[in-house]
């Protein structure tokens, strides 16, 4: 089987296709579940050949990456802050593609409705593992569903208001990995412990890892330090 197809004008890796098959396949038979996630690969292979923004666009998730990305230049961006940019991903069960500019011009597609419809999407996903720690010297709060969106999370237009009954007040964010979203206020001794486990993070996350840079989340939204 070939490791990529040309569908539409598009080249579509069937990386994750080749793995289900050969994890699901034993003596020629072929589980339900394993037939089921197939499916699931065909449709979302469909949804980026043929995209359509009615039918498709609850698929797209944005990601924030490091401006030193390899391959960055090439996908469709939005500029952050702290030498970050979003990029976009079509997110199906089992297949996830970025989102390109040039893919963006042959489907005709804006940045600005990409991004707009990619925090709405964000913004449905559940939040189920959060982890609230208070100290005499401040307080945190992580998030790591390590559903591939949890630094996305910081772009949560809102996110000063989510959590102003916690930290009453401006806090600071910090994204050390895709996988992880840690929000802390307090005094300087928990700035300098929280951006030392940062750190740490960051370094051991290799090529999920994004900045150990601190953000400042307030009223009028996130800005870089």
């Amino acid at each position: 089987m070939p490791d990529k197809l040309i569908i539409n004008n598009e080249n579509v890796a069937l990386g994750p296709l080749i793995k289900i098959i050969e994890g699901d396949i034993e003596k020629d038979t072929i589980t339900p579940d394993g037939l089921d996630k197939i499916n699931s690969v065909i449709e979302s292979i469909y949804a980026f050949a043929y995209f359509d923004v009615e039918k498709h666009g609850h698929l797209v998730m944005p990601r924030i990456s490091s401006v030193n990305r390899d391959g960055i230049d090439a996908m469709a961006t939005t500029e952050f802050v702290n030498d970050c940019l979003i990029y976009y991903v079509l997110d199906g069960v089992h297949f996830t593609q970025s989102l390109t500019t040039q893919y963006l011009k042959r489907k005709k597609i804006s940045l600005e409705w990409l991004h707009d419809v990619s925090l709405l999407n964000l913004n449905k996903v559940e939040i189920h593992k959060v982890q609230n720690a208070h100290a005499d010297d401040g307080s945190a709060v992580i998030i790591s569903e390590t559903d591939s969106y949890d630094a996305s999370r910081i772009l949560f237009p809102d996110l000063y208001l989510k959590y102003f009954d916690y930290f009453r007040g401006q806090f600071f964010a910090t994204i050390p990995s895709r996988d992880m979203l840690i929000m802390f206020r307090g005094k300087k001794t928990l700035y300098d412990r929280v951006m030392a486990s940062v750190h740490k993070i960051f370094i051991e996350s290799k090529q999920h890892s994004i900045t150990d840079k601190p953000f400042l989340v307030t009223l009028d939204g996130v800005a870089g330090t």
